[in-house]
């Protein structure tokens, strides 16, 4: 579905007004939306989906389209091998020498979401460390890097 002027307009006002909210209000508050003009109904949001609207109406105000994707709470070790881009038994020697924590369901191994983002997080940084070092090397070697 593609945005509109009027519809980047309403999200750029709708964020402001929830960003000036936000801030006057403890982080775990619940939220109050009224929906609809005449017939309006109220609901109540948790703090997360007060979160989650934030960043949708960022998004949408910067004439983005969006989708909302759930993140399950725990992952198998074929899940998570597709999450890193790398093979399940990789993944399982990971978890295996501690380098990522798991817990068993009977026999089948599980991964948090949380930790297994954690893990790629730090694994990242390394990468872009490493880079960081190696273009530094090349530039002082006069590699015409």
């Amino acid at each position: 579905m593609e945005l509109t002027k009027e519809d980047i307009l309403l999200a750029q006002t709708g964020r402001r007004t929830l960003r000036e909210t936000i801030a006057k209000i403890p982080a775990k508050t619940t939220a109050r939306l009224t929906v609809g003009a005449g017939n309006s109904a109220e609901i109540n949001l948790p703090p997360q989906a007060v979160k989650a609207l934030t960043e949708v109406l960022e998004h949408l105000a910067n004439g983005e389209e969006v989708t909302v994707t759930s993140k399950p709470v725990e992952m198998t070790t074929q899940q998570a091998a597709d999450f890193l881009l790398v093979s399940r038994p990789f993944i399982v020697g990971l978890l295996e020498n501690g380098k990522i924590p798991f817990h068993k369901t009977g026999t089948h191994r599980r991964i948090r979401f949380d930790d297994l983002q954690a893990y790629k997080e730090k694994i990242d940084a390394q990468r872009l460390s490493t880079l960081e070092e190696l273009t530094k090397q090349a530039q002082e070697l006069n590699m015409g890097y």
